[in-house]
């Protein structure tokens, strides 16, 4: 953050002892009169934590604003934003410095391109071939469902061989261009991708049975020449494609070789069917070695922990679920296998802690991330871990600086629980807590009767950033470095008719802001606070939470 940049200008008197102000002959020294170095130490700092304070700081004066030139270019991104906003004017200045004398000074320091929605193809163009004259880019990323322009995709080809690109698409079914909901075959089977997040629609299917699903189309464009490094796949309800098994297809061939994070996650009723003859194409297709991260949402993938226990020697994060009726031997053998685990994720903790904690508790000294997340039991109930637990955490796991826990509504206030939680000195938190029938700060009460099922009372926006900012102040407070945010994951038990009982979730994030704006508010607000029906963030929502 800032700060770490003001560390790092304090050292002037160290590094450079003729400017000490013992001397009292010496007039202040401002950042004007610092070396060139020191502006490149400090501005480097900022480039990425506090992208604000490095745009203030160069407009303070033209020493500083040559200074911080080939940061503030380094990575642009690119939207077109609504008619008279801020953000249109600054993207027409932005072009017109391209298409103008000052071309040169800003193309020669780009380093990384961001699309964002839709952004006209001869935009992009006249960007791209001022940075063939004068730059070198290194990363393109595809961050919108809209398809990318021919011509854009061969320049890229065609220029820059080295180049990594990435591509971000989740919501293809929103596009404006119905050509657009089918996959972008032409960007999903470049040779220069090496990260991938996209959704796979498929229909739906009870396990082992034939789905029509797009995993063919996707097998079809990455196998050929795979450069994947991550690869992050949600399979979502709805597609007309042919019936096939629900999972990548390998007989197609493939090369994961490069591949150092995998997600694959299934939302509502898909499913990825996992057996010992996929698991060992994939182990086969694979450098184990690489592999660091490991995301299967809310599932438990058996086949794959037990085909892949012991060949796993570098992973550092797993994430997964308890599922009904699920094994808990093959994760038990498999997180017992590997060496130094960094993060963990587990969705229905409760459901298998207990024969669990051995060996999570053999990973206590190198876990960062501990996410435990809800439980529930009959009724839509939520089963709460016993509070004496995240004593033990706090006491024990000495690294955590990222941990989620599900807490009973009435203990949110609880200062015995803020105060064993900031004893940890979080930089993030995740709270998921279940609000009860009655009214409170979050919503209204519950109304309805026996036949016709309860009513869905929104969430109460103000109020719920108001009581997730009390419990971030709180924590904050009692610690040695403040929270960086707060996630609060709510959740609420509904009832049809009949009161038969079903679940509906929301989210919603609180991040410290670099620098509180005009109204004085510390903190950004993430996330668009609707009930859903699903109990993880859907991949979009993730993307905004986890994003840094």
């Amino acid at each position: 953050m800032f700060q770490q940049a003001l560390k790092t200008a304090s050292a002037f008197a160290t590094i450079y002892p003729e400017l000490n102000a013992e001397d009292k002959t010496v007039q202040k020294v401002g950042l004007n009169d610092v070396p060139e170095d020191i502006h490149h130490l400090i501005l480097s700092e900022l480039v990425d934590s506090s992208p604000s304070t490095l745009l203030s700081v160069s407009q303070s004066s033209k020493t500083l604003q040559d200074a911080a030139l080939p940061y503030m270019y380094r990575h642009l991104k690119l939207h077109q934003a609504p008619k008279g906003s801020k953000e249109l004017l600054a993207y027409e200045t932005l072009l017109d410095k391209f298409r103008g004398a000052a071309a040169k000074d800003i193309a020669r320091h780009v380093r990384n391109i961001t699309v964002q929605d839709q952004v006209p193809s001869e935009d992009l163009i006249l960007i791209l071939e001022k940075i063939v004259a004068f730059g070198r880019l290194r990363e393109f990323n595809w961050n919108t469902s809209t398809h990318i322009p021919e011509k854009v995709l061969d320049k890229l080809h065609s220029t820059w061989p080295d180049l990594e690109i990435s591509a971000t698409i989740v919501d293809r079914h929103k596009a404006q261009i119905e050509a657009h909901h089918q996959m972008d075959l032409r960007l999903l089977s470049s040779p220069l991708l090496t990260r991938l997040t996209c959704a796979v629609y498929d229909q739906g299917s009870s396990m082992g049975e034939l789905s029509r699903s797009e995993w063919p189309k996707l097998s079809q464009a990455l196998f050929p020449s795979s450069k994947l490094k991550n690869a992050s796949l949600e399979g979502i309800v709805g597609d007309t494609q042919p019936k096939s098994m629900p999972r990548l297809h390998f007989w197609l061939g493939a090369d994961f070789s490069k591949l150092e994070q995998l997600s694959i996650q299934n939302v509502g009723y898909t499913s990825y069917l996992w057996d010992e003859a996929h698991c060992r194409s994939l182990r086969d297709s694979m450098d184990l070695s690489c592999l660091q991260a490991l995301d299967f949402g809310d599932r438990n993938p058996e086949a794959f922990f037990e085909a892949f226990t012991g060949h796993l020697p570098n992973l550092k994060s797993l994430r997964f679920g308890f599922t009904r009726n699920s094994s808990l031997l093959p994760v038990k053998g498999f997180i017992d296998s590997l060496s130094a685990l960094e993060s963990l994720r587990i969705d229905a903790a409760k459901a298998g802690l207990d024969e669990l904690w051995p060996v999570i508790n053999k990973h206590k000294d190198t876990l960062k991330t501990l996410v435990l997340g809800p439980t529930w039991g009959t009724y839509c109930s939520p089963e709460y871990i016993d509070r004496s637990l995240l004593k033990t955490v706090a006491n024990t796991f000495p690294k955590v600086k990222r941990l989620g826990w599900q807490v009973p509504f009435t203990d949110v206030n609880d200062k015995r629980l803020l105060k064993v939680l900031s004893k940890m000195n979080l930089r993030k938190l995740d709270l998921y807590i279940n609000i009860p029938d009655q009214a409170s700060e979050y919503s209204e009460k519950l109304e309805g009767d026996a036949m016709s099922g309860s009513n869905n009372p929104p969430l109460k926006r103000a109020q719920s950033i108001a009581s997730a900012t009390r419990i971030a102040e709180s924590i904050s407070q009692k610690q040695k470095d403040p929270l960086e945010w707060l996630t609060l994951h709510i959740s609420r038990t509904l009832y049809m008719d009949r009161c038969q009982p079903y679940m509906t979730h929301t989210a919603f994030q609180l991040r410290q802001k670099e620098r509180p704006g005009a109204d004085n508010e510390k903190y950004q607000v993430r996330g668009k606070m609707d009930w859903g029906w699903h109990s993880s963030p859907l991949l979009r929502e993730e993307l905004l939470f986890e994003e840094d």
